[in-house]
């Protein structure tokens, strides 16, 4: 095409020779830019190969490759401006902490983009095992170690000795009842790592026996409760109930659905070591609870020991005949007062015995009444504070209806069997 152009330009007059000339170099240099396009920036280098990270020395290798053929490449280290170089590319003597490697593909005036690798010159701090907890009774322990890098050497110390060249896994023997702490750490040729660290105890010493706070006495109640101490602190418990076998326990333990009989309850320390204290124990029995007495033919009756009055209140000695040929117990004595009240042997519908008296019922505990015998509270020795009390409340309404008029009471009592 360009010759012809050229033919054309020699068969024109001056000023049309200089127009096509014009459109010719217009024309070479929409080529020449179609050719510059045609040859784009090289792709960004690929890098395939570097150092570990972290890297537990100063050196580092670098293996890098661009997909677009014949490119040079620059490379810079961390802030140093970029420069020619090839793969691999290798740096010594870095200093400890974070570097950067950046890599670029020339061609011609062309550049790529950059292609960044981050790594941190550092020796890491091993990551360290054992095989016993916090507290053992074992005089043996063994560590492993190691910070996974390459050509690392270890240093390790057992309570506070002098560090000294060690390997993993590491065992130490015959070791003391007390406190122990190890301690290792990795070492390249360039530096040392901090150390990782681990204390523990050697005990072999039981704590003391547990101390029984509070237990059951002789009861007839099937539920208990036991109540324990120890004077090591941080210590757990195990307990047995009428020689089962031990098992884990807070105190205070309870119990129930016990049956009529002995039992007994043994309690024992366990340290964090896992010794185990010698025993404590505490015994009980289960009695059988009394039963009522059928057919006891217990009469129980009563009288008040002044005469009462609106606003008074008089004791009640109440007086317990037991016709049998056994004691027995007397509880839960309840006194109510009739409804009906008589006047002269005649009824007196006009004073209502519960409007009129009121009951404070009788407050003692049970008490036992000898075979064929009739007591009182008072020849019972019962203090005159427990017995029932009467009242004659103090009402607005006119009580003189009540006046001369006899009133009954209805007596309630558990009866039971005495214990011989």
């Amino acid at each position: 095409m360009l010759q012809r152009l050229i033919g054309r330009v020699t068969r024109l007059s001056p000023k049309q020779a200089f127009v096509a000339a014009t459109a010719l170099l217009m024309t070479l240099g929409v080529l020449t830019a179609v050719a510059a396009s045609a040859n784009p920036a090289p792709n960004s280098p690929n890098i395939s190969s570097g150092p570990a990270n972290p890297s537990p020395d100063g050196s580092a290798k670098f293996v890098f490759a661009s997909s677009t053929s014949g490119v040079a490449y620059k490379c810079a280290l961390d802030s140093a401006a970029f420069a020619g170089c090839t793969s691999p590319v290798s740096y010594a003597a870095l200093a400890l902490g974070n570097h950067m490697f950046n890599v670029r593909a020339t061609q011609g005036d062309k550049t790529s983009g950059t292609t960044s690798f981050g790594w941190t010159v550092q020796v890491a701090r091993p990551n360290l095992t054992a095989n016993v907890m916090p507290a053992t009774q074992s005089t043996s322990v063994t560590f492993i170690f190691t910070n996974g890098q390459a050509g690392i050497t270890y240093l390790c110390s057992v309570d506070g000795s002098a560090a000294s060249t060690c390997a993993s896994p590491l065992t130490l023997n015959n070791l003391t009842e007390r406190a122990h702490t190890f301690s290792v750490v990795a070492r390249s040729a360039l530096a040392t790592s901090t150390p990782a660290s681990f204390t523990w105890s050697v005990d072999r010493t039981p704590p003391p026996a547990p101390k029984i706070s509070s237990a059951p006495v002789n009861t007839t109640s099937t539920a208990a409760s036991v109540a324990f101490t120890d004077s090591e602190s941080g210590v757990t418990y195990r307990c047995s109930l009428d020689g089962t076998t031990p098992s884990a326990c807070t105190s205070p333990s309870a119990y129930s659905g016990l049956a009529v009989g002995m039992h007994s309850v043994a309690v024992a320390a366990v340290d964090a070591a896992g010794n185990v204290s010698p025993t404590t124990s505490a015994a009980w029995t289960v009695q059988q609870p009394p039963q009522p007495v059928s057919g006891s033919n217990i009469t129980l009756a009563g009288s008040v020991t002044r005469q009462l009055a609106p606003g008074l209140s008089a004791p009640l000695d109440v007086s317990i005949t037991n016709p049998n040929n056994f004691d027995v117990v007397v509880s839960n004595l309840q006194i109510t007062v009739n409804p009906r009240t008589t006047k002269a042997g005649q009824s007196n519908p006009q004073c209502d015995g519960p409007t009129n008296l009121k009951i404070t019922q009788f407050s003692g505990a049970a008490f036992k009444v000898k075979e064929s015998r009739t007591l009182t509270l008072s020849a019972l020795g019962i203090a005159q504070s427990q017995w029932p009390v009467v009242t004659m409340p103090d009402l607005p309404t006119n009580q003189d209806a009540c006046k001369s008029t006899t009133f009954t009471y209805t007596y309630a009592a558990t009866v039971t069997r005495g214990q011989s």
